[in-house]
């Protein structure tokens, strides 16, 4: 049974490190892409709905409740099992926005903290070096929402970060 969750999706250990090197990064990201953010909220949820993470990265903005906007984001993106993106399914005027990314096998990952286009990259270029995700998949998903630029740019640095950490 165990074997089954491993090839489907991410485990126990995965979550752990993408926890460790989202955490280890996030400084060094935050002062290039983040704005005035300095951190934000990662959540993961499997594609039956099962959190799997949410945890606190960084230091995020306390006045904004960015651990529920990046569940929401989440959860919304899996009510829409078409959708790669909870871009594809965003509403800015009930600030619903992008930053959740579901990979091949369903599992999504989503982020608030940054800039929404940043959040989307962000867990993109996460996903993709800890090969969760290939490269094709990636930019497929990023195409719906034209933000392949921005993910090559974010994803050779958090490259750079992720070979130091």
């Amino acid at each position: 049974m165990n074997d089954v969750f491993i090839t489907r999706g991410i485990n126990l250990e995965q979550v752990r490190t993408i926890s460790v090197f989202a955490s280890d990064v996030v400084g060094n990201f935050a002062e290039k892409y983040g704005g005035t953010s300095t951190g934000g909220y990662l959540y993961i949820i499997n594609d039956n709905g099962k959190e799997l993470c949410h945890t606190k990265i960084g230091t995020p903005n306390a006045k904004q409740n960015l651990k529920a906007y990046s569940r929401s984001n989440a959860l919304r993106l899996l009510c829409c099992p078409k959708h790669f993106l909870s871009w594809q399914s965003r509403q800015p005027e009930m600030n619903e926005l992008g930053g959740a990314i579901r990979l091949p096998y369903g599992d999504i990952f989503s982020f608030a903290g940054f800039p929404e286009m940043t959040n989307e990259v962000f867990v993109a270029s996460m996903a993709r070096i800890l090969n969760l995700i290939n490269d094709y998949e990636v930019k497929r998903r990023l195409a719906l929402s034209s933000n392949i630029s921005h993910y090559m740019d974010v994803h050779y640095f958090l490259s750079e970060l992720a070979s130091r950490v």
